[in-house]
């Protein structure tokens, strides 16, 4: 039997709006930052954008989304996936859902661990689905 999948989003500016004004404030400094360099337009632009993309998780709404090929995270127009087979742990915290690819705890999870987060202020997705798709990965 085939697990629905569950969908759900997260809006930063709702959840944690100080950390949300924190790193747009900081991508808008960069930004800043990298235009008074002089260097060229074009290139401004794409140092901007690969540095301030990573960050955008702090301030971006994001849609996720856990089904039978794995976990992804929409953020904006980029798009980052998890497959269960990369995974071997998923650690539920009051924030949201870290899946890791490692067995046992390490400092390295939140390096190479795939954090979704789960909201508290708008619609949650149900705890008992969380539970019952990650049991059926053997999580």
């Amino acid at each position: 039997m085939t697990e629905r999948p569950i969908e759900w989003s997260y809006n930063p500016w709702r959840e944690q709006p100080a950390r949300a004004f924190a790193g747009s404030l900081g991508a808008a400094v960069f930004a800043v930052v990298v235009l008074a360099l002089g260097l060229p337009w074009i290139m401004a632009i794409v140092l901007t954008v690969a540095a301030i993309a990573p960050l955008a998780v702090a301030f971006v709404p994001m849609r996720l989304r856990l089904d039978e090929g794995g976990a992804s995270r929409h953020v904006g127009p980029l798009m980052e996936t998890r497959s269960w087979e990369r995974v071997r742990r998923a650690v539920r915290r009051r924030d949201g859902l870290l899946l890791t690819p490692l067995a046992a705890r390490s400092w390295l999870d939140s390096y190479l661990g795939f954090f979704l987060p789960v909201p508290r202020q708008a619609a949650p997705p149900p705890a008992e689905d969380l539970d019952r798709m990650l049991a059926s990965h053997g999580l």
